[in-house]
């Protein structure tokens, strides 16, 4: 980030220094004694010049440098505001995510993203059948779930349009631009393949006995991490595999025996948490240390990992869901806030500052500390919440985006 700052100052004072030259150089000219004819051509010569150079400064910039400026221009403008309806006739709420403060929105159909004021930056049809989105950075990676095909996107660009030899079982994209496939093996139940930003094959891993069912990628892309199942003597049994790129096999192994992990994500570049139907682990990458947060047979109804402000939890406390128990946990697996919640929750986020909740037509708002800051009644239809700042949040409908704004 401080490389970027600093280049884009060098960019701001470049800029004016040569524009302050340019209007020298003109000044310049028309004050030699030289014929019309020949004062023409000076200043139609630097003028191509001048926008021969800035049509060219990508050339002379940081790749990532380039496609933030271009993001931050596409973004600009007004729209006519939320509510929105939904490109698409259906939308899974896993595809419904915040890329730098815009809306990005996963159809059926189609891959949109608006602004805070609705405007539309993105709009285009994928032709996946099974869509599924992941986001880092800039940038957004799409694939076809149990297909071949996929695409990495940012507001302004397609960067690749491919496919792999075998289907994607799931896919994830890091902010350094590495990314990585898990895929049906040929020859192995799974397969994990990894690109570099450059978009070269750098690491692949074969599963004989792991049938893999999710993947995650540190930010520095220095790090893997891999979930799965097996079975053993008639048993299942899940699997977390955590490799680094420089060497050939898992750096670390662990099993568990009692659950079924729903996702993985690292938290930091040496912090992983991996989800699970009855448990949570949480794993250094450095040490190889893991640290469960059992349920204690509460059903889970549902879940938020924040890479900055931890994981969220949503625990049943009665057989008929009526009451949930709202559990903020940081990324040493140890509780910071707990909230008593008297409504079937079934979708949460959260950051540093504050917790959302949906359930039972209610969006409810809270502190770091667990205070009430807003309860509202919504659609009963809303089924999915996204922070966009620690005072407003997008809704997702099933027909309709929003755009909800508290105190």
């Amino acid at each position: 980030m401080k490389k970027i700052i600093k280049t884009l100052l060098f960019i701001k004072i470049f800029s004016k220094k040569l524009f302050k030259l340019s209007i020298y150089f003109l000044s310049s000219i028309k004050q030699i004694n030289l014929s019309k004819q020949i004062k023409m051509i000076l200043i139609f010569s630097f003028c191509l010049i001048f926008i021969f150079f800035f049509s060219k400064i990508e050339n002379f910039m940081p790749q990532k440098i380039v496609e933030s400026i271009q993001d931050t221009i596409a973004s600009m403008g007004n729209g006519s505001g939320f509510p929105i309806k939904v490109t698409g006739s259906r939308i899974n709420c896993k595809n419904f995510k915040i890329l730098n403060k815009d809306i990005l929105v996963l159809s059926d159909t189609s891959l949109v993203c608006y602004n805070k004021t609705a405007k539309k930056i993105l709009n285009k049809p994928h032709g996946f059948e099974s869509p599924v989105l992941k986001c880092a950075g800039n940038k957004a990676l799409i694939y076809n779930l149990h297909g071949s095909d996929y695409k990495i996107e940012t507001k302004c660009a397609n960067i690749l349009t491919n496919n792999l030899t075998e289907n994607i079982i799931s896919g994830d994209i890091c902010e350094s631009g590495k990314y990585a496939f898990a895929t049906e093996g040929k020859e192995c139940l799974s397969k994990l393949v990894i690109f570099s930003e450059k978009m070269n094959e750098i690491f692949t891993y074969y599963f004989s006995d792991c049938y893999v069912n999710n993947i995650a990628l540190s930010n520095n892309g220095n790090l893997a991490a891999v979930s799965g199942v097996c079975s053993e003597k008639g048993k299942f049994k899940s699997l977390i595999y955590v490799f680094e790129m420089t060497l050939e096999k898992e750096k670390f192994k662990f099993e568990c025996d009692d659950t079924i992990f729903l996702d993985i994500s690292f938290l930091s570049d040496k912090k992983l948490v991996a989800v699970g139907d009855k448990k949570t682990l949480f794993i250094n990458t450095s040490l190889g240390e893991q640290k469960d947060f059992d349920y204690e047979d509460k059903p889970l109804t549902s879940f938020d990992i924040n890479s900055k402000a931890g994981v969220i939890l949503s625990l049943a406390n009665k057989s008929d869901f009526t009451e949930c128990n709202i559990l903020k946990l940081n990324n040493k697996g140890e509780i910071i806030t707990s909230i008593q919640s008297q409504m079937n929750v079934f979708a949460l986020s959260h950051n540093d500052e504050v917790i959302a909740l949906l359930g039972d037509g209610k969006f409810n708002v809270y502190s770091k500390l667990g205070k009430i800051i807003c309860s509202s009644s919504i659609d009963r239809d809303i089924k999915r919440v996204q922070l966009l700042s620690s005072r407003s949040a997008y809704i997702l409908g099933t027909c309709n985006i929003g755009l909800l704004d508290f105190n």
